[in-house]
Parts: C-alpha cells; structure tokens; sequence
C-alpha cells in the first residue's frame, strides 16, 4: 500500500494549506500593523499630554511672574521677608505686622527666582493668594508651604516624578493633613520637582528635567523631594512637605544642608495619597525646613484633634511637649559606619563634632553598632520594595520615557526572570550591593513567601530595639548618607548608598536630618584613605572630588513613636553649634 503524500494527487488539501498560510500571513501583518498603529497612537498622545503639561506649567510660572512684576511696581515686594527665621515669622504675622498675601508675595518671587537657576519646581498653585487672604489665624497663619509632588492637593495632578502615563490623574481631594494644615492657616504655593517613579538619589525626571543643588548647581539636591530640599535651600521656601521610603527627605536635607523629620508611618494619616503595593516598608510623609523649629511647629500643627476626626484610622497621639522639652540628660548611641557601605571622611567629622557639642551639655554618649545592616537592606528592604518582581513599576513607566538616571537599571526589569538571574550573577562581579537590588526583583512567588518575608522584617525590628534596650538609649547619631551631594549623572552609579537613611524605614523608627558642617579640604585629603573594593565605592570616591564647601549633616535616630525625642536632639545639636561657632 503506497504512503500518503500530499501532492499534485491531491489538489483539495495543498490548496487548503495554502490558503491557510496566506491567511495566517494576512493575520499577522495584521496584528503587527494593528500594534504598530496603537504604538504610534499611543506615544502621540503621550507627546500630546507631555507637550500641554510643560505648557501649562510654562504658563502658570509666566503668569505669577507677570502678577508679581505689577505688584512690584504698584506695592513693592519685601523679598528680605524670606531670610526672617521661622519664629521671627510666625510672630510678625500672628501679631500683624506682617500679613499673609504680603509673605506670600515675598516667598513666590523668591521661589521663582530659585526655579531659574535650579529648576526646581513644577507648578504655582494657583490658589495660593485667595488662600493667603482667607488664611486661618492658626499658629501657622500665612506660613507659605511648599509640597512634593506626590502630595495630595485638590485638583492637581500628581506625576510620581514626571511620569507621562498619570497626567490627567488629578487629585480628587486634598490629603486629610493639608486640609490640617490649611485651617491651622498654612498656604501651600508651590508644587516641587522630584525624580522618576521617586527612584533616585538624584532629581531628574524626562517631564520637568533636572534639579540642581543651591549650593553648587552642577550637583544633585538629592532624591526623590530633591525639589523641596533645593528650593528651601535656596530659601525659596520655609516650610515643605515631601515623602520618605528609603531615605527620600532626610537624603536631600543632607545635600542641600536643611533639616528634614522622617516620622514613624503609623503616626500620620495617608488618606487622599495615591495607594503604594506594600506595607513592609511603608512611606512616610515628613516635614522639610532651614531648621528644627520649623519641623516642631509643623509637628504641633498637624497632630490635633481634626487629623484624627478627618481619618479616624490615625492614632490620637499629639505632640508631647513634655518629651521635647525637658533637660533631662540623655544616653545617646552614635555610630561613623554601618557596616555595609563606608562613608566618607567628613562624615566621620561630622559625627565627632556632634559628639562633642553634645558631651558639653551633659549627655552620654557611647559607641553602638546596629546589627546586620546588611541583612536589613538585602533580605528585607530590598525585597520588600521589589517584592512584587517590579511589576507595579513596569506597569507605571510601560510606554513612557525613561529617565537617563534610571534607563540602566530599569531596562533589566523587562528581562524574564531567569535572565535577570544571570545578569545579577554578571553585576556582582564589578559590585555585589547594586547586584542585590535587581536579585530583589526574583524573589518572591507567593503569598506564603510574602507573608515570611512579613515575619522577618518583624523579628529584625525586635532584635534591634532589644539591642537598643540593652544599652539603654535614649537615641542614636550617625551619618545620613554615605556620602555628600554628588555630581549630576551619577546618582546609579554608586551602589547602595542609601542603607544609612533605609535602615530606619525598614525599621520604622522615627528619624531626622540636621546640618553639621560643610566638606573641608582635610576631608578631600582623606578621601585617599577610602576603600575602593566595588565599582560603586570606586565611583565616589572620584565624584568626592571637588566637593569641597558641600552640606554634611547628621541623622538623629529614636524608637517609634518617639518623634519628640528626635526633635528634641536634633535641636541640642542646632543649639550646640551654634554656641561653638
């Protein structure tokens, strides 16, 4: 019997195969030019949306600039009002020499004059005069405030650092404590520049560019508030609003040398915030300003009953004026290295200053070493953040632009897993720390291995503070950062700088940022001593070249809930310094 073969024998089923074949062809040049057109459809009305987002916001700045020009001709503007401390404010404008719309004036000329020259913010919020002239005689009455952007007001968009795909997502309502803030007399101004997916140390993003530092352009404010800590370091603002989850306004406050309060995240309302995927390490709203005062009135401000009535999910817990103020010597630890990233030598000054001044007024101070930081950043914070394999961070910048600071890293997000598993091994050769980070992206499965994950965040939270209660502190000192601003470009080049500030989100301890000294040329001397064993710490120790003249601050650490208590070293130390010098 002769084998089936499908031939000329058989014309039926060739030209069945072949009209098969050219119908799955016309599919796929189909499907391929139907893509192609949503593609090209999709990216022009990106560029559509991106091009009327900086009109806009060309267009508000244009339009206060022109106000403001007319006024100035007309009434004058006392711009000398933005170089007045914040009590010397506070008590002009409760006692009427000043008012509100006048100060207001004052802070939007400044800030746009700062704008000019660092690019700092997005938009005015144009509000602000009606709100100033209806300004609550609070204790916040007419203090100008400066938001993040990110933070929920009425009626604006929120970009999550320049991404194109959520303009047109404006906020439905103002976050329950700006609604606080505004009937304790506060007037929000101005809306700050932040970098991409708020994933950088540095602030750039492909919508509103770059953000220089107001004390050498050339270098980063920081990130992700890196707007807010450029703006009121070039004292364009008094008091401003940003967010923290890996150090986010303690890392700017350093590099811009302001203060900056990075509270407790159950101690603050998020209602009206945009919802984040994880709870592990959750993200904290704090205060950001030229000095502790500011952080402390803000503090007293918010934490009233009509936070509480406002979200009912926030504990009743006001400022305790009896922690902040009592002279009761305190038992502080303090630490120059964590013992995962080195810092650098000004660091190590800055900390031996610290301790000094605070010697001399009586407290105790004595070396203390938070363990396995290193465990903290790779095996929980990292894969806490990362937990979902990146997806949520995919599917924000799928489409969109990305960042020239993160095009590196975020490229790899899109590889299938087990590629990414070879590219970590690859990485770590020239640095194992930034290898961990896209490692953290592989980790989890499931919800059994999130809800284990869970249960290690929390065994390492009660051995830290069980280690802490055994030394019987009252507050830890050590450094922000492992090094100072650095130089544009360079942000994701130098590996897991951040595990100073990260740490203490991982373990949701209060903490805050305090300016010390500035890089002297002992300190770039030094840098010569500074351990280059990766590519990341290679990296810093050129970009710490030419630093000289740069903030350096400390970080002032305490339990949860003990908000007052870091306030009131930070001030010890603000009060200290200022004696010294």
């Amino acid at each position: 019997m002769r084998p089936y073969i499908v031939s000329s024998e058989c014309p039926s089923m060739t030209l069945s195969l072949k009209r098969l074949a050219n119908a799955a062809a016309v599919l796929s040049v189909t499907l391929a030019t139907t893509y192609g057109v949503y593609v090209i459809i999709r990216q022009r009305n990106r560029l559509i949306k991106v091009n009327k987002k900086r009109k806009d916001c060309s267009a508000s700045k244009k339009r206060l600039q022109l106000h403001l020009e007319d006024i100035e001709r007309s009434e004058g503007i006392d711009e000398n009002i933005t170089e007045l401390d914040f009590t010397d404010l506070q008590q002009r404008l409760q006692d009427g020499a000043l008012d509100a719309v006048t100060v207001l004036r004052a802070y939007q000329q400044k800030a746009l004059r700062v704008d000019r020259e660092l690019n700092c913010i997005i938009e005015p919020i144009a509000e602000a005069e009606d709100w100033a002239r209806n300004s609550n005689q609070g204790p916040l009455h007419g203090i100008p405030i400066s938001l993040k952007d990110y933070t929920p007001i009425k009626g604006y968009d929120f970009t999550l650092g320049g991404c194109a795909n959520l303009l047109g997502m404006a906020h439905p309502m103002d976050a329950s404590f700006i609604q606080v803030l505004k009937k304790q007399g506060a007037v929000p101004f101005v809306i700050t520049n932040a970098p991409q997916m708020h994933l950088s140390f540095a602030c750039v993003n492909p919508l509103f560019g770059y953000t220089g530092n107001p004390h050498n352009p050339a270098r980063t404010p920081g990130g992700s508030s890196g707007g807010e800590g450029a703006l009121i370091g070039g004292h364009g603002s008094i008091l401003g609003i940003g967010t923290d989850m890996g150090g986010s306004v303690r890392v700017p406050a350093a590099f811009c040398g302001t203060c900056a309060l990075k509270p407790t995240h159950e101690r603050f309302s998020y209602l009206g915030y945009f919802p984040i995927m994880q709870t592990i390490v959750a993200p904290t709203t704090g205060p950001m300003a030229r000095d502790v005062t500011s952080l402390v009135a803000f503090m007293r401000a918010v934490l009233v009953p009509d936070l509480w009535t406002i979200d009912p999910t926030t504990p009743p817990m006001p400022f305790r004026e009896e922690i902040y103020t009592t002279h009761k010597p305190l038992r502080i630890g303090y630490y120059k290295d964590d013992g995962y990233v080195p810092c650098i030598p000004a660091y190590h000054r800055a900390i031996d200053l610290v301790r000094e001044v605070l010697e001399k007024q009586g407290h105790t101070l004595v070396p203390f070493q938070v363990p396995d930081v290193k465990y903290a950043i790779e095996d929980v914070g990292l894969r806490a953040i990362l937990g979902d394999g990146a997806e949520f961070m995919k599917l924000i910048l799928t489409g969109d632009e990305v960042s020239r600071d993160l095009l590196f890293p975020v490229w790899k997000l899109w590889m299938p897993k087990w590629l990414r598993r070879i590219a970590c091994f690859f990485e770590s050769f020239s640095d194992k720390r930034r290898s961990k980070v896209l490692q953290a992206t592989c980790a989890y499965n499931s919800v059994s291995d999130w809800c284990t994950l869970t249960g290690q965040a929390r065994t390492y939270r009660l051995r830290v503070i069980k280690e802490w209660k055994e030394e019987n502190l009252d507050a830890v000192i050590c450094p922000p950062c492992a090094c100072v601003a650095m130089p544009d470009g360079l942000a994701t080049r130098l590996g897991v700088i951040y595990s100073y500030t990260f740490l203490y989100n991982v373990l949701n301890f209060p903490a805050g940022v305090v300016p010390v000294t500035t890089v002297n040329r002992e300190d770039i001397t030094r840098l010569q001593e500074y351990p280059a064993d990766c590519d990341g710490q290679r990296v810093m120790k050129r970009a710490m070249q030419g630093s000289e003249g740069m903030p350096v601050g400390v970080q002032c650490v305490g339990l949860p809930f003990q908000e007052e208590l870091v306030l009131r070293v930070m001030k010890a130390v603000e009060d200290g310094l200022k004696v010294q010098r």
